[in-house]
């Protein structure tokens, strides 16, 4: 009889668990960049190598492919004084990420890499002539992204997004 009860209590704990468990695990069941697919716009600031400061609107476009392991990400900023358009393709395996970029307006590329988490990626960018340290934190339907290449023209670029807005 004890046996018998125990195995009917384990089946209904396993049962609970995943009823209780299911809305958990399917939020987080997708694909590595799944949930940052969309359109994306919003607003933040410039710092330059000559030390002004100007407001700046980017957009963003993120396609993920590949089960949400590969994310095509396109994104254009601008302020009064400067622009650019970041173009990436990234993937994914166990929080490492690897890819390649290119910004049109320079025509410079490289290649990406960092680690990441469902909320935060960290990224390096790098080419013969520029890197940049990029932070993507995401919550939700908001993001906020840091960008810094010491040295170069772009000394900072920090904004923030929200999927499905329009600017």
């Amino acid at each position: 009889m004890s046996r018998r009860w125990l195995a009917a209590g384990m089946v209904r704990a396993f049962a609970l668990a995943l009823v209780l468990g299911i809305g958990t695990v399917s939020a987080r069941a997708d694909g590595f960049f799944d949930h940052l697919t969309g359109s994306w716009a919003g607003s933040g600031s410039i710092m330059l190598n000559t030390g002004a400061r100007e407001r700046i609107l980017c957009r963003a476009t993120y396609a993920a492919s590949g089960g949400g392991m590969s994310l095509r990400l396109d994104l254009k900023c601008a302020s009064d004084g400067f622009k650019f358009e970041l173009h990436s393709d990234l993937s994914s395996a166990d929080g490492s990420i690897t890819g390649v970029w290119s910004e049109g307006t320079r025509r410079v590329s490289g290649s990406v890499t960092g680690k990441g988490t469902y909320e935060r990626v960290d990224l390096t960018a790098v080419s013969t002539t520029f890197s940049a340290l990029l932070t993507v934190i995401t919550r939700g339907n908001r993001q906020n992204v840091t960008i810094r290449s010491p040295g170069s023209e772009m000394q900072e670029v920090t904004f923030s997004m929200t999927r499905g807005a329009k600017r």
